[in-house]
């Protein structure tokens, strides 16, 4: 079983996140939001579900995140973030991606006017790219 960060409501401001390595963890957002965080999960996943508007920024290091749902006008920077997979499921509204050391991304529902992928080496990836894309080069 998955531990649970929830934030919800109004103007939810955390720049003290912290996830250890003790098993999976869900991270959900609902409302209006700017949380910074350190990971720490060599050996588990982390998911994602946002609902809502604003930026989540997390650095360190872990081995899967899932982005199952984002829904709303959001930043989400894992450009400091050390990955094995990152894995996009559903995104919806304008969601900006910032991505940093991935092996491997993998792609599901997708609206193709909504989500732009940056890389730290400026490499931009929309939408409508391949269903999996290789970043071993980045």
């Amino acid at each position: 079983m998955a531990r649970r960060i929830v934030y919800s409501g109004k103007n939810n401001q955390d720049d003290s996140l912290v996830v250890g390595n003790h098993g999976p963890v869900q991270i959900v957002i609902k409302g209006d939001f700017y949380i910074n965080g350190l990971v720490y999960c060599p050996k588990h996943r982390l998911q994602i579900y946002i609902k809502g508007n604003g930026r989540l920024a997390l650095r360190g290091i872990c081995k899967k995140i899932d982005i199952i749902r984002v829904n709303g006008n959001c930043v989400i920077d894992l450009e400091a973030l050390k990955l094995s997979e990152l894995e996009l499921e559903e995104l919806k509204g304008h969601t900006e991606l910032i991505i940093g050391n991935i092996k491997q991304i993998r792609k599901g529902n997708i609206d193709e006017e909504v989500l732009s992928i940056n890389s730290s080496n400026k490499v931009h990836y929309t939408a409508a790219s391949e269903t999996i894309i290789s970043t071993s080069a980045l």
